[in-house]
């Protein structure tokens, strides 16, 4: 087992994001990040960052430590630099799960380590008066968003645009 306790020096001059989101697939972060460049383009200090690529992400370790608002990342991409402590989420307010029936079907475990990391860290900053949220988009309810639901997040609140997905609820 690892600890991203060892590393937390690193962090006392850079941003970590206040925006994370969690996407099933690199042409889904790419997608998404395109998304909040347009949305974003005259603004100019909210900074958007991107990593995925199967072990490639090493290119971004430099604006990784120079931080964003928003950082936009497949599962398996965002854990490995949390492991090597290039990122904390420290600073973060806003978790979301594009695509989530497909991210917590594929990338169950990985899920799972970054949602364990993010509610050890809330049990931590019981005196943060920034707001927290998480947000799971999925286009279909399955048992591991129910799961996920279950296990990580305290009162939610669900939205459901298809009848056919209400009865799973109960």
């Amino acid at each position: 087992m690892w600890s991203l306790y060892c590393c937390e020096f690193r962090f006392v001059f850079s941003f970590q994001p206040q925006f994370l989101i969690l996407a099933s697939t690199w042409w889904a972060v790419v997608g998404i990040f395109r998304q909040c460049k347009l949305i974003l383009a005259k603004t100019r200090n909210i900074s958007v960052q991107l990593i995925f690529a199967a072990g490639a992400e090493e290119n971004r370790i430099i604006s990784l430590v120079n931080g964003c608002e928003i950082l936009i990342a497949t599962p398996p991409c965002f854990l490995r630099m949390l492991r090597k402590c290039y990122i904390s989420l420290d600073r973060l307010c806003h978790l979301v799960s594009h695509d989530a029936d497909i991210v917590v079907e594929d990338f169950t475990s990985e899920i799972k380590c970054i949602m364990r990391h993010y509610a050890n860290l809330l049990k931590s900053q019981t005196c943060r008066s920034a707001p927290r949220q998480a947000v799971v988009m999925a286009s279909s309810w399955s048992v591991g968003i129910a799961s996920l639901v279950k296990a990580y997040l305290a009162n939610p609140v669900v939205l459901i645009r298809s009848e056919e997905h209400t009865s799973e609820l109960q």
